[in-house]
């Protein structure tokens, strides 16, 4: 069976079918994807940086978590960190694990995760957030446009990655989901170099426009 993508708006794409079974976020999963990978303390500590150039944060909240190496960076440095995580895998004693990504907390992060959420609606999840600020990453889809291009994308990965956004894709979600775009970069390409040679990694920090 073939993959079917939709465009829920201009530059951002859904995949409406399943094809095989789902990836399962699990131990084994974490380790091939995150404990093998030998940068982890550069890019939490880039990203670190990044969130701390836009907001005031003192508590933090991680969706999808990996190993939890982002977390453990912003322990250090003495915030309160909370990590959301499907796979259950084992933080720190130090860092709370939640059972919803709703917890109360000055930023909310997705670092590679939310492109992973299997439902339609992102923009209610997002609202729901109960924080002042929020930053995603996700791999940046030039090729919204161009299903040839979109069909040997490395970061297409059916089953696992159902939604794609670029620039205009992911600046109508936040709006959507009532947030003020402050700064968008491709930073992580510092780490995360592009095969294509365009922009690999597209990163928005964000701020909420409603009280919490």
């Amino acid at each position: 069976m073939q993959e079917q993508y939709t465009e829920i708006a201009p530059g951002w794409l859904y995949q409406t079918n399943i094809t095989a079974i789902p990836v399962e976020y699990n131990y084994k999963y974490i380790n091939i994807r995150y404990n093998t990978y030998p940068l982890s303390e550069e890019m939490s500590k880039l990203r670190y940086d990044k969130m701390m150039q836009f907001t005031e944060s003192k508590s933090v909240l991680d969706v999808g978590y990996g190993n939890g190496s982002f977390l453990s960076y912003c322990d250090s440095k003495g915030l309160t960190c909370y990590g959301y995580d499907i796979s259950g895998y084992p933080l720190k004693s130090t860092i709370k694990s939640t059972d919803t990504p709703y917890q109360k907390v000055d930023t909310v992060t997705f670092f590679d995760s939310i492109e992973h959420f299997q439902q339609c609606n992102l923009w209610d999840t997002l609202l729901a957030l109960q924080t002042k600020w929020i930053i995603i990453s996700v791999p940046w889809c030039h090729w919204t446009t161009d299903l040839k291009g979109f069909e040997v994308w490395k970061h297409r990965r059916p089953n696992e990655h159902f939604h794609h956004f670029n620039e205009q894709g992911i600046r109508f979600l936040l709006e959507k989901s009532q947030y003020e775009v402050l700064d968008i970069s491709n930073v992580e390409d510092k780490i995360r170099i592009s095969s294509h040679g365009r922009e690999n990694i597209l990163t928005v920090v964000a701020k909420k426009l409603i009280r919490v």
